[in-house]
């Protein structure tokens, strides 16, 4: 037998089958759009090896398949919680984490699981400013950091600031510790901090964990008076004096009607919580600063060693 088509009968089938092929595209497409939508995405700051805070209640969240039951499993309780992930797939969860301890793991499943390995629980700080805070531990260039050569090559990206705060503090606390570094180099130091709040480790055990019986803050600048054709300056957390005695202070610089800064000569007051600083051939400065460049050594401590924060003082009113 045979059978005869005629041209419109042969288009119609060609065109059937065109059709039918370009549905099974689709929905393998969509199909494949739906398994890469399955798995679980978190953020950046959230993963595996990560630090989470002791003893208070964290948020996890990330994005999911949309409109869908998400579940969290946390190891150190065998606790699981439960939400759902709205329109955009968005979800949030919040556990409540148990004293320092680990490691940990947790499992966060739509469907399908992502498993967190390693997570340790202890003490979590956010390490936020300028380039003072950005300068990695292997330093810029030109600006070395003392001791960069005695850390992991894993770190030396990282912030140097924040990493030798984190060292002190697991250290003293015998907890892990984890790091968040949000730094802007040439922001305004106001955006991240008030001006008494300083240079950091010594500062968080004293006032967030309450340890005593040290000094947590280096020489603070507070006032100014000229003295005998020098400027006189005055600093809090010197109450035991300041160092070096009987030399020169370095770091001090000083400018004239020019605004041409110079190095200048300071020496400490008899012991106390006092520098006069001055220049010879300066005789109606109009600022004075210390240590307030990107790179510059200083040797102003006070009795307990710690470090002055750097300054600067406008001499005339605007």
């Amino acid at each position: 037998m045979t059978t005869r088509y005629t041209y419109h009968s042969l288009l119609s089938i060609s065109l059937n089958h065109t059709v039918i092929h370009r549905l099974i595209g689709c929905i393998l497409f969509l199909c494949c759009a739906a398994a890469l939508q399955a798995k679980i995405e978190l953020p950046a700051v959230l993963g595996s090896n990560m630090v989470l805070q002791q003893q208070s209640s964290v948020r996890l969240w990330g994005k999911a398949t949309p409109q869908t039951k998400v579940m969290v499993m946390t190891s150190w309780d065998g606790a699981t919680r439960e939400t759902h992930s709205d329109k955009s797939g968005r979800w949030l969860i919040e556990v409540l984490t148990p004293k320092a301890g680990g490691p940990y793991r947790i499992v966060c499943s739509d469907g399908e699981e992502l498993v967190l390995e390693n997570i340790l629980i202890g003490e979590v700080w956010l390490c936020s400013g300028q380039s003072n805070m950005e300068m990695p531990v292997r330093g810029f260039r030109g600006q070395p950091v003392d001791g960069s050569h005695e850390t992991f090559e894993a770190m030396a990206g990282f912030s140097a600031t924040a990493y030798y705060f984190g060292e002190l503090l697991q250290r003293k606390l015998g907890v892990p510790v984890g790091l968040v570094c949000a730094s802007w180099s040439a922001s305004k130091i106001e955006t991240w901090m008030s001006q008494e709040t300083l240079q950091l480790a010594f500062r968080a055990l004293a006032q967030s964990y309450g340890i005593k019986g040290f000094s947590y803050c280096g020489p603070v600048f507070r006032s100014w008076k000229p003295v005998e054709g020098k400027i006189e300056l005055m600093f809090d957390h010197a109450e035991e004096g300041l160092n070096p005695e009987n030399e020169q202070v370095i770091g001090f610089e000083i400018a004239g009607a020019d605004s041409v800064f110079v190095p200048a000569r300071a020496e400490i007051v008899n012991g106390s919580a006092r520098v006069r600083v001055w220049h010879d051939q300066i005789t109606d400065p109009i600022e004075v600063r210390y240590c307030f460049r990107n790179y510059i050594e200083g040797n102003l401590r006070n009795n307990a060693g710690l470090p002055a924060a750097c300054f600067r003082v406008h001499l005339r009113e605007e």
